[in-house]
């Protein structure tokens, strides 16, 4: 009984054996391997507490070389059909900042003509955000922008980062709300004889697309980032900033 027992598990084993493994075996690419250890050091990063430790910082060449490997595979999807014949519409597409579109962002042409303001006051009593104080801090022109010391952002070629940074402290013993997408309010920077619209970027304490919530008796830097021609950025001390919410414009008082 015992000796069938034991040819018993050693036929199961045997199936089992037989019957497991994969039936295909999938290989990476170079280019694969390159994007999931972006990937995995990216997000190992942005959550490590010991910044001093492991991947802390990726540099923008980094995110250009990340986001031109997710592009590879679609780009080879396209050439495949080409050449297959079954791309019926060839026209090229222009990507949405290389269109006639007046109102891009990346045009630093604007008059100021058309931008006269009505009033001129501190960007808190602009706001008027009760509990709330926005306390300037500094102006750089900046070639990348630091997220958290994990990435780092880049303007268009060729542009420089205008980065205006402010100091927001609550003032209130509650946390204060801040939505300013809801109140359609724009910021607009100009200085060396050029002039553009705060992009509105990723970054999560970009003031210009900010929606949370400063908590009570706290201080949170907040900035904003305009696109520039380097040749504007060169002296600093003529900087003019402005808020625009619809035909009211208000200069910033630093």
């Amino acid at each position: 009984m015992k000796k069938k027992r034991l040819i018993i598990c050693a036929l199961t084993a045997l199936v089992c054996v037989t019957f497991s493994g994969c039936a295909k075996v999938y290989e990476l690419t170079e280019a694969d391997e390159e994007l999931i250890a972006v990937y995995c050091a990216k997000t190992v990063s942005k959550f490590n507490t010991i910044k001093t430790q492991g991947y802390t910082n990726l540099i923008g060449q980094d995110l250009k070389d990340l986001y031109a490997l997710q592009e590879e595979p679609q780009q080879m999807d396209q050439d495949t059909a080409i050449s297959d014949g079954t791309e019926e519409n060839s026209e090229e597409e222009l990507p949405a900042d290389a269109t006639d579109n007046p109102d891009s962002t990346t045009d630093t042409d604007e008059t100021d003509a058309t931008t006269e303001a009505t009033s001129s006051l501190s960007l808190t009593d602009a706001l008027s955000i009760e509990g709330l104080t926005f306390d300037y801090k500094s102006v750089a022109a900046m070639d990348y922008y630091s997220i958290g010391g994990y990435a780092n952002i880049t303007p268009t070629k060729g542009k420089q980062f205008l980065v205006v940074t402010y100091n927001v402290v609550n003032t209130t013993d509650a946390d204060v709300a801040v939505d300013i997408p809801s109140t359609g309010i724009r910021f607009k920077a100009s200085v060396g004889g050029t002039s553009n619209t705060a992009d509105g970027t990723i970054v999560p304490t970009d003031l210009s697309v900010y929606k949370g919530a400063v908590p009570a008796g706290h201080t949170q830097e907040m900035v904003l980032l305009f696109q520039m021609e380097p040749t504007s950025l060169v002296d600093l001390s003529g900087l003019k900033l402005q808020m625009v919410q619809g035909t009211t414009v208000t200069d910033i008082i630093f």
